[in-house]
């Protein structure tokens, strides 16, 4: 891991943590990584009213035109992610131990992998430039 590597992953990240999932929900915290970080703005998936697990499994499959899975990811990436086996939960990669997302009741937070390996559907790149 270089300095630079290392100060964005310790330092820089501190703006995205903590940002209440009323705010910001899973996808919206991607949205707001994506702008801050490589100056692409991801399309906006819903209106006011947040989507159902089932609507934002559809959502976010819909989306995934403007990315490329890859199987070793890198920070950056986005995670989908399958919760009560619905693949409807994003996040986004930052290294091999942790990665950015937002939870109801939780809000946004570096998360260690441990308990998500097993529910990780796939790690996508952005084309986008």
């Amino acid at each position: 891991m270089n300095d630079t590597h290392q100060q964005f992953t310790q330092g820089y990240l501190r703006k995205f943590v903590g940002i209440p999932y009323e705010d910001k929900d899973c996808y919206e915290l991607v949205q707001y990584f994506y702008d801050d970080i490589f100056g692409i703005k991801l399309e906006k998936l819903y209106g006011s009213i947040r989507p159902t697990k089932k609507e934002t499994e559809q959502l976010v499959n819909d989306q995934l035109e403007g990315f490329e899975e890859v199987t070793t990811p890198r920070m950056g990436d986005i995670m989908l992610i399958r919760i009560v086996g619905l693949t409807c939960h994003i996040g986004v990669y930052i290294d091999e131990n942790r990665f950015l997302h937002s939870r109801q009741g939780v809000g946004s937070s570096l998360e260690r992998f441990d308990k998500w390996t097993k529910r990780i559907e796939g790690y996508y790149r952005c084309r986008k430039k």
